[in-house]
């Protein structure tokens, strides 16, 4: 028996598909060919940013996941729930979360026999989009689950993108720590050179010779309609030339919207490189904001490899790297966020304090400095329009921002250095609770690393005395209930009465930093 579904035509608007690559791939699972051919022509002119839809098709669960084994990059799968058994839908969402590992992946779930899977329970237990009857989905109702769900896997995405570029600007950073020559420094940076290139469809790095009063660039990298020449300068228009110019002449970086000059190393008059990116679109001020991160660093990083191979403490090399990078990316949080640079200060002073306070060694307590700032590095891999959005945040939106938790430990994986190993505690510790209650992973207790119960403290008695764009500040006495109405379920017992015996030189460093 074919399930039956009618799709009417509500508004009679078609939209223009604009542009014919790129599109949003789109997978539509169902048994019945009707459904298909139906889905697709209400769709037909689907457009949303400027991106129209690929359809890919399948009549099984089995048949699913070949498709979706053999093309990546699928957004939304609109997905029948009986086929070739009655729970065939359900089996299948199972195992792209689970063999996959796709959390990305946006899921509408139809059906024609909703008695078979109630609704209430699949949406408590499958991690989908949206559950419909099949009559249920006019075409505009198809068009508005189309939209959200892609805006939904858009958000994701960029919020994957962000973690990655920082974890690759990190990540250099540590490795180029250890370099001792220049030869070494310029290429330990090259692959966050050539991931930076991709920002734009015409782009070089190279060289930079002076030649009779005149510069020369000699290509090291180059894509566009740079990449068949060695000596690129030529082949600027007018209007780049004086970018690079200025660049060059100033020693300093440039950003407009669609280009970016950056000069790397400009005090090594020898090892100096230019960096040039030109895209036919606006650049993202998040990839112009890591950017800007990454260049500033350089020359600090440099300068510091210079020393270290002048002295033989390297450890003392290697803090001082860490410890700029990392102010630098809590400038980064500062500036994306309304949770100011003040905030992160008061915490580490906080913090470092209830820790002496508590008969910390002087080497964790100095640790704890460095790191506890670092606490919600994470916000900045999350969407401008969640983390400074006024008011309450809906559900899903408290979900995404939650995730800064992970986003901030992931992106300090691979290096066991005792400044990085704390930092990962604080970032993916200081939203547990005493209770077990808190997340990204639910631990209770002891089981808690107490940096992450030393900073929880702090940043939340800092945070309820301070404005943020979803709440005013809370006054003293207000602070104080809440936090003592947390003693043994969102805080460490012990750790709060010690905070509170202090609680005088704690609301001190409150006050400060302004």
């Amino acid at each position: 028996m074919s399930d039956d579904i009618l799709f009417v035509d509500e508004s009679g608007e078609t939209v223009v598909n604009k542009l014919k690559n790129e599109n949003w791939k789109i997978l539509i699972v169902d048994d019945e060919r009707e459904i298909h051919l139906v889905t697709k022509h209400v769709l037909k002119d689907f457009n949303f940013m400027d991106r129209g839809i690929d359809f890919y098709h399948a009549y099984s669960a089995e048949e699913a996941k070949q498709v979706l084994q053999e093309n990546s990059g699928i957004a939304l799968i609109f997905l029948d729930v009986v086929m070739e058994t009655d729970d065939a839908g359900l089996k299948l969402i199972e195992w792209v979360r689970s063999f996959l590992e796709n959390r990305f992946i946006r899921i509408v779930l139809r059906t024609g026999q909703p008695g078979l899977a109630p609704e209430k329970e699949v949406i408590l237990n499958y991690d989908i989009d949206d559950y419909r009857a099949k009559t249920e989905l006019t075409a505009v109702r198809l068009f508005t689950t189309t939209v959200a769900s892609l805006r939904a896997y858009r958000i994701m995405m960029d919020q994957e993108e962000n973690r990655k570029a920082l974890e690759a600007l990190v990540k250099t950073s540590w490795s180029i720590s250890s370099t001792r020559t220049a030869e070494a420094f310029l290429n330990g940076i090259m692959p966050q050179i050539s991931s930076f290139m991709s920002l734009g469809e015409h782009s070089f790095f190279s060289k930079i010779d002076k030649i009779d009063g005149k510069y020369v660039l000699n290509s090291i990298l180059s894509t566009g309609r740079f990449s068949n020449y060695h000596e690129v300068g030529g082949w600027l228009t007018i209007h780049e030339h004086e970018i690079v110019d200025i660049a060059l002449n100033e020693g300093h970086h440039v950003f407009e919207d669609k280009i970016v000059v950056g000069v790397l190393l400009n005090n090594d008059p020898v090892n100096r490189r230019l960096i040039f990116i030109e895209s036919n679109d606006k650049i993202k001020n998040l990839d112009i904001s890591v950017l800007k991160i990454f260049l500033s660093s350089l020359d600090s990083a440099y300068e510091n490899m210079k020393l270290s191979s002048e002295i033989e403490d390297a450890h003392v090399s290697k803090i001082t790297m860490q410890k700029t990078l990392l102010d630098r990316l809590n400038n980064a949080i500062s500036i994306r966020s309304k949770e100011t640079a003040g905030h992160m200060q008061r915490v580490s002073d906080s913090s470092t304090l209830l820790a002496k306070y508590y008969g910390c060694t002087n080497d964790y307590i100095e640790l704890l400095r460095t790191a506890s700032p670092m606490h919600d590095i994470g916000k900045i891999g999350i969407p401008d329009s969640i983390l400074l959005k006024e008011g309450p945040l809906t559900k899903e939106e408290r979900e995404i921002i939650n995730t800064h938790t992970t986003l901030g430990q992931d992106m300090f994986l691979g290096d066991e250095s005792p400044l990085i190993v704390m930092i990962r505690e604080i970032t993916g510790g200081h939203h547990e609770k005493w209770d077990g209650t808190g997340y990204p992973n639910r631990l209770s207790g002891d089981s808690i690393p107490l940096s992450g119960r030393i900073t929880a403290i702090c940043d939340v008695f800092d945070a309820l005395l301070s404005e943020r764009p979803y709440k005013k500040s809370f006054n003293f006495d207000k602070t104080m209930e809440i936090m003592l109405s947390g003693k043994g379920t969102h805080f460490d017992p012990d750790l709060l009465d010690l905070f509170l015996v202090h609680i005088d030189e704690m609301r001190e460093i409150s006050q400060s930093y302004q």
